[in-house]
């Protein structure tokens, strides 16, 4: 059996919010400056792997840099490694992340990496008195509670943090929660809808509306969801997909 010796997951990058582009501006060494784009396949706090590119040829070892843009945050620069090369794909490490940049992939990965580890509960866990059919669980309080009729979803209940998601007969209703935990001033790194979200949530910021907060929500929710569905076995995901649909549906009614 093989053992993953990486530090840190990897996690794959799926198009529901079309989330990531990359752009290689510095290819080996100075030997193009014209800038080619790669089609990055997934993406961790200190590497990242994507497909060759036929207009370059990269070889193990080679060190370049790339230009990373995240949705929300500003273009981040890093010099890279290649430390592993196939037919199909060329995996990288990044070299001398500082702390703004480890920010940015902590706040853009942390929800995937929820998504990554949230699994479905055994049924035998299942209170006799509920009458659900799936719960996934996972880290930071996360709850998906589903009730399955055929292949469709007739109910839901989706619990991050301190926020309750509801979906019954076709409708999304939100709940906040007060937070009562007050978070530090984030450095530039931050995207400015968290930082306007944290800063309404301890009282001194009003510049985030109802409806920002609401879609901000409704993006965390999609995203780990989104990352359940790259992460379970095939039999769990109609009902993920399901979700999915529903939540790039009321995400595209608020844009």
């Amino acid at each position: 059996m093989s053992v993953d010796k990486r530090r840190f997951p990897r996690i794959t990058l799926g198009d529901l919010l079309d989330d990531l582009r990359v752009i290689n501006e510095a290819v080996i060494t100075e030997a193009k400056e014209e800038s080619t784009h790669l089609e990055v396949m997934d993406l961790s706090y200190d590497s990242l792997a994507f497909k060759k590119n036929p207009k370059i040829e990269i070889s193990t070892g080679d060190q370049f840099f790339i230009a990373l843009q995240l949705a929300g945050y500003p273009k981040q620069v890093f010099e890279v490694k290649v430390v592993r090369t196939t037919k199909e794909v060329i995996a990288v490490q990044l070299l001398k992340v500082s702390a703004e940049q480890r920010l940015v992939l902590e706040n853009f990965l942390k929800d995937k990496m929820i998504g990554h580890n949230t699994y479905l509960v055994a049924k035998e866990f299942y209170s006799k008195k509920e009458n659900f059919t799936h719960w996934f669980h996972g880290p930071n309080s996360t709850n998906i509670i589903i009730w399955r009729v055929g292949t469709a979803v007739s109910k839901a209940v989706f619990e991050m943090d301190n926020d309750i998601l509801f979906f019954e007969n076709g409708r999304w209703t939100l709940n906040e929660s007060e937070k009562t935990t007050e978070s530090p001033e984030p450095p530039e790194g931050m995207s400015q809808l968290e930082y306007h979200i944290q800063m309404k949530d301890k009282g001194n910021d009003d510049s985030a509306s109802d409806e920002e907060v609401s879609r901000y929500l409704f993006e965390r929710a999609l995203n780990i969801v989104g990352q359940m569905l790259l992460s379970v076995p095939p039999h769990q995901r109609t009902v993920l997909q399901f979700l999915v649909t529903c939540l790039k549906e009321k995400l595209e009614e608020k844009s």
